[in-house]
Formats: structure tokens, sequence, C-alpha cells
């Protein structure tokens, strides 16, 4: 079998089959959305409703940088 035909059966950092396993999967999954061009999407913190994390287009929309 040829090496790119192999599948890599290591473990994730954290299964999916716990509920941390399945957030970080989620995670991944919206972030991997989240960044094709576009695509507004944020993060805020429930408590002061501040940004934690904003794509680039959502960045731009707000005349802001991402970082």
């Amino acid at each position: 079998m040829a090496a790119a035909a192999e599948i890599n059966n290591a473990p994730l950092a954290s299964s999916p089959d716990t509920d941390a396993g399945l957030l970080a999967v989620l995670g991944q999954t919206l972030r991997a959305l989240a960044v094709q061009p576009g695509v507004m999407a944020g993060i805020k913190d429930a408590a002061d409703g501040r940004y934690l994390w904003a794509s680039d287009s959502l960045a731009a929309f707000y005349g802001r940088a991402a970082a």
C-alpha cells in the first residue's frame, strides 16, 4: 500500500466520545468554516460582550484588525 493511501489511526488529543472531545472537533470544524473568504464569524465573551475571536471578514466589517 502506498504511503499516501495509508490511514493514520493515531488517536486524537481528545476523543470525540467525550464532551471535551466533541467540543474540540466542533471547534476545529467551526474554525475551518470561519476562515473561508467572506464568512463573518466571531466568539464573544458572555460576561461583557467583547469579541474573543473574530474572522478576518468580521473584523474588516467593523473596520478593525482581527488581532
